[in-house]
């Protein structure tokens, strides 16, 4: 049987694989947005314009979602998508993630329901920056419990 656990944020990911759900993980990819860390501002030279309201006066128009905050959501749709061909091609049977709040919460919205139900357990850290011992030490305790 073949395990894969995914440590991911709005930046970076790892893979890793087990091949018992308790055994030992080895690292298999890293996935890196190169705009993850970036900030709005960074990522845009224009600020939202401004618009005349029915009584013409002018506000600030709102805008949706960020530079920063689009381009978070499509590394997790991209982290997604590489889950889901992955389980469609029967790469692994189980899957556990371990993300950054906001990380997790996307890439688990954008899981097709049969990769949804091979999942072990989730985790909302941070772990993208630990050591490989520290990671498995963090799968074992709380999505393994």
């Amino acid at each position: 049987m073949e395990i894969w656990y995914l440590v991911a944020d709005g930046a970076r990911a790892r893979l890793f694989r087990a091949s018992k759900i308790d055994g030992p993980i080895e690292e298999t990819d890293v996935f890196v947005n190169e705009k993850g860390r970036m900030t709005d501002t960074e990522l845009s030279d224009d600020a939202p314009g401004r618009s005349f309201k029915g009584d013409g006066r002018r506000t600030a128009m709102k805008k949706g979602d960020g530079p920063a905050e689009h381009e978070e959501k499509k590394f997790a749709k991209r982290l997604a998508d590489h889950l889901n061909d992955a389980y469609r091609d029967n790469k692994f049977e189980r899957l556990g993630i371990v993300g950054a709040p906001k990380a997790l919460g996307r890439i688990v919205d954008e899981l097709d329901s049969a990769v949804t139900q091979s999942l072990i357990g989730t985790s909302s850290k941070n772990f993208t920056r630990k050591s490989r011992d520290d990671i498995q030490e963090h799968i074992s305790k709380k999505l393994l419990e």
